[in-house]
């Protein structure tokens, strides 16, 4: 069985990435957001605004309308808070309201391809609703059978008997059909709900393997990747609050209203109105009071996650300059701001519980003492008053969950809000409608290019090279002349100021990323791993490659000898960002890589820095027979090793300052080429690259000549 086939076997059985996932768990009562988050209830309160008055009054006056009024204010300022935070404001992001996010989601969540899918929310909705329709009539049963029981029939009367008893029953099928119907819906909805979760989470990363090359630079990975973690688990319970809470407490609170007013009186429907109004106004009061706490405790929980990150990132650095207790202390003080918001926000929580406890209790007893009037008057019965606090009691248990879903619907929609916002940032590299790169001879070309990363700092100032196809050339310069961006602008990593990049004569603004790329290959200074086996590493240069080409770019790339020695083979982890490897080992494994691509236009920067003068010798010999009639551009520090180059451009200041090869351009004793191979002072009477003896060991060879034979390796 081939390695790749062995390997991809294995990471299918691998569990799914966490933003991929979503709990298909449900219940009555929604989940705590600190259930979803992870985290200790003291962080509950780490909370963001929404427009919840959009599911509950949005089209009612008065109330309804403050509640809009207010909540969008509110989710508004967070929203752009947050926004702020993380750069995506510099980055061009727009606004999104709360009602804009709920479309979207409606419209990503409602399986429009798949009838059975479609059928599964339909019957889910049914259910619910018969669910709470029999919910709300359990205590009217319920007092009848009551009522029936009180009148003291013997137990001879057995047809008599019969009613209170029936009225029992039909009270526990009741219960049992309500607690079924939650049970089912919850099952038919989980597989729509996870589907939608993966299509955002996909579209999300889509987004962001798309950014420009700037937004990436510009954004701190630890708190952009918590922030989008966060939005990822709130789009599941959003959409499972709106559909199976929000709406359905409503319902219940019309139905529970109009069965007291029936039963009861109107006295006892106002009560119970006025009882949800008052809950629902002190909620919003308190919760935009609390706005500034929690949306502090956010920003702190930001901040902690970004200075870990950031620490155990750059490790390596810390333990250099044996700076773990500074690491710790700048940690540490950011908890302590955070331990001290989140300890505000839960004291302004603890008031919000109480003050929605004592309203419904005023309620609740005010209900309970007239409806004991009225049965001592003689109007009302046991179970009557029975009814009366089932009802209320019922009411209470639900509108309670609102207080805490308004809450969390808040922050389930801001913490959702960046994963929107990414979609809005504009990208200043467009491909849209262009056509194919065609590659022919693989000639480049810079026309009076200027640009710079920063608008008032010019970096090239009117760059001319003329690359021809087939040909080698290198550019050489002193650190910061721009040497690095040239290769950015032609990989189309940014887009000139003014000028243009060709290559045949085709701007390259003018094609499509994806053939443009798939034509340059690229070997930077610092190579970069996935946090993967070696294999995949060097494989990721042409994922449609076998195991036999991989081996050969591996043999080519002289590190086929020093992956067989490690006990793994090919199948061992490169760690972090290729962390388990040497410099030399990354450099080489990134050369594998781009001779698997097999590119038309290849790219050097640095690409041999990391190595030693026998192993950089023995590369750059089998470079020169891969490279051979391809467009091949090198940036290098070390002017040894592009000697051969048909061309060299000097790049000084931002301008071409040299052009010629090696021999011409040593004979202008004034000028930087000459400068800077004098610094170097290379020796003498060094061995050039075709005389090095490590040269005939590192040639290509056939997959079944020298070494070991794939069979071999395979079994390694």
């Amino acid at each position: 069985m081939p390695y790749s086939s062995r390997r991809a076997a294995a990471t299918s059985s691998s569990a799914s990435p966490s933003f991929l996932s979503s709990s298909s768990s449900s219940s009555s009562a929604p989940p705590p957001l600190t259930a979803r988050r992870g985290v200790q209830t003291t962080a509950t309160t780490t909370m963001h605004p929404s427009s919840p008055a959009r599911w509950g009054g949005a089209r009612r006056p008065g109330l309804g309308q403050r509640l809009r009024r207010s909540v969008a204010a509110f989710y508004g300022a967070v929203a752009a808070k947050n926004s702020k935070d993380l750069n995506l404001v510099e980055a061009g992001a727009k606004d999104i309201g709360g009602m804009d996010m709920l479309k979207v989601l409606a419209k990503e969540f409602w399986p429009r391809n798949s009838f059975r899918m479609q059928m599964r929310v339909v019957v889910t909705m049914i259910l619910l609703l018969a669910m709470k329709v029999l919910g709300v009539y359990i205590p009217v049963i319920f007092s009848k059978a009551i009522d029936a029981l009180a009148q003291g029939y013997s137990a001879q009367d057995l047809a008599v008997v019969g009613a209170p008893v029936a009225l029992l029953f039909a009270y526990g099928i009741a219960k049992i059909t309500t607690c079924a119907f939650d049970q089912l819906r919850s099952v038919l909805f989980a597989k729509v709900s996870q589907e939608g979760v993966r299509k955002m989470s996909k579209k999300t990363l889509d987004n962001l393997l798309y950014m420009d090359y700037s937004f990436h630079t510009n954004r701190q990975s630890g708190a952009l990747s918590k922030a989008i973690d966060r939005g990822h688990k709130s789009l599941d319970f959003v959409v499972r609050a709106a559909m199976f809470y929000v709406f359905p407490t409503l319902l219940e609170t019309f139905l529970v209203a109009n069965i007291l007013g029936h039963k009861s009186g109107a006295l006892f429907s106002a009560i119970a109105t006025a009882t949800m109004t008052l809950y629902v106004f002190y909620s919003l009061k308190l919760t935009e009071w609390r706005t500034k706490f929690y949306r502090k405790t956010n920003e702190l929980e930001n901040q902690a996650s970004a200075q870990a990150f950031d620490s155990l990132l750059n490790f390596e650095t810390v333990k250099y300059f044996g700076n773990e207790k500074q690491e710790l202390k700048r940690y540490d003080a950011i908890l302590k701001d955070y331990q001290a918001s989140s300890l505000k926000t839960q004291t302004t929580l603890a008031w919000l519980n109480l003050g929605q406890n004592l309203i419904f209790s005023t309620g609740l007893t005010i209900s309970l003492i007239l409806s004991a009037k009225a049965i001592m008057d003689g109007t009302s019965t046991i179970g009557d008053i029975t009814m009366i606090q089932a009802l209320l009691m019922q009411l209470s248990a639900q509108l309670g969950w609102v207080g805490s879903l308004y809450r969390e619907l808040k922050q389930g929609i801001v913490d959702m809000s960046t994963i929107f916002k990414l979609r809005t940032i504009p990208r200043t590299v467009q491909d849209e409608q262009s056509k194919d790169l065609e590659v022919t001879d693989g000639a480049v070309r810079f026309k009076d290019v200027r640009f710079g990363y920063k608008e008032d700092r010019e970096l090239l100032k009117g760059v001319d090279l003329d690359i021809p196809g087939g040909s080698k050339v290198a550019i050489v310069g002193s650190t910061g002349s721009g040497k690095s961006t040239l290769l950015k602008l032609l990989i189309r990593f940014f887009d000139p100021w003014r000028g243009s990049v060709e290559i045949d004569g085709q701007n390259t603004k003018d094609v499509s990323l994806e053939s443009l790329r798939n034509n340059i290959g690229v070997v930077p200074q610092d190579v970069v791993l996935f946090n993967d086996d070696i294999f995949y590493n060097i494989k990721y240069g042409n994922i449609n490659a076998t195991d036999e080409e991989v081996f050969e770019a591996a043999k080519a790339a002289n590190i086929h000898d020093a992956i067989m020695r490690m006990p793994e083979g090919y199948k061992t982890r490169v760690g972090e960002r290729g962390i388990k490897l040497s410099g030399g080992e990354k450099q080489r494994l990134g050369i594998a890589r781009l001779l698997l691509k097999n590119p038309r236009i290849v790219v050097f920067d640095e690409a041999t820095s990391s190595l030693d003068m026998q192993t950089e010798k023995a590369i750059m010999d089998n470079l020169a027979q891969v490279t051979r009639k391809r467009t091949t551009l090198m940036v290098a520090h070390r002017l040894e090793t592009i000697k051969d180059a048909d061309k060299i451009f000097v790049i000084q200041e931002g301008h071409v300052a040299q052009v010629g090869n090696h021999k011409e351009l040593l004979r202008d004793k004034d000028g930087l080429y000459f400068q800077l191979w004098s610094a170097q002072k290379p020796s003498e009477d060094a061995p050039s690259s075709s005389e090095s003896p490590s040269v005939q060991h590192s040639e290509v060879v056939p997959a079944v000549a020298k070494q070991e034979s794939v069979e071999q390796v395979r079994h390694r």
